[in-house]
């Protein structure tokens, strides 16, 4: 019965291991991608349907879907800013113009957690979730990107998982765990 629990415990820490590695894995790449925005191009956008057609806008759509179609497992990546309101909204995202998952520019982001509030206000860098919003339920990284003028955050960049392909990651990470605890 003991070993019973030895291996339990074992297989749990394994789990929080991997799930802890994966989460520090996937800010480090949002964390890469948002250092490869180019604030200028993100810089005159306006954040409404008016960015539509901009060469900026286009080039850093297309940036994200490129960058997307190369990150296994990645559904959405996007760059989000904050209106005076305190409302979070959509600047650009790496989806298909005219796509059920597209966010068009200037679309508020009504299901922001407090996490995402954070990127702006405290300038936080976070992976959070698994949480829900209208698209499903993902495992997320947002990091902010700074004017380098004013040192202020002007947008975040975030990162989507589906948290159903994350649970599969870290479930096969149990696999050597559970056989060996079935050995012995």
């Amino acid at each position: 019965l003991a070993l019973v629990g030895f291996s339990a415990a074992h297989i749990w820490g394994t789990a929080q291991r991997t799930d802890r590695r994966m989460r520090d894995g996937l800010l480090r790449q949002a964390q890469l991608i948002a250092a490869a925005i180019n604030w200028d191009r993100l810089d005159v956008l306006s954040g409404t349907e008016a960015d539509l057609g901009a060469p900026e806008y286009e080039r850093l759509k297309m940036q994200l879907a490129q960058t997307r179609s190369i990150i296994p497992k990645c559904r959405f990546l996007y760059l989000m800013g904050q209106n005076a309101g305190g409302e979070i909204f959509f600047y650009v995202d790496s989806e298909p113009a005219g796509s059920d998952g597209e966010s068009p520019p200037g679309q508020i982001y009504e299901e922001a957690s407090e996490a995402d509030i954070r990127v702006f206000t405290e300038r936080l860098a976070s992976v959070q979730g698994p949480y829900s919003d209208r698209w499903g339920t993902w495992i997320s990284a947002f990091v902010p990107i700074h004017d380098p003028r004013t040192g202020d955050v002007g947008a975040a960049l975030g990162m989507d998982i589906d948290a159903s392909d994350w649970r599969t990651l870290i479930r096969r990470s149990l696999i050597a765990p559970i056989l060996f605890s079935v050995a012995i």
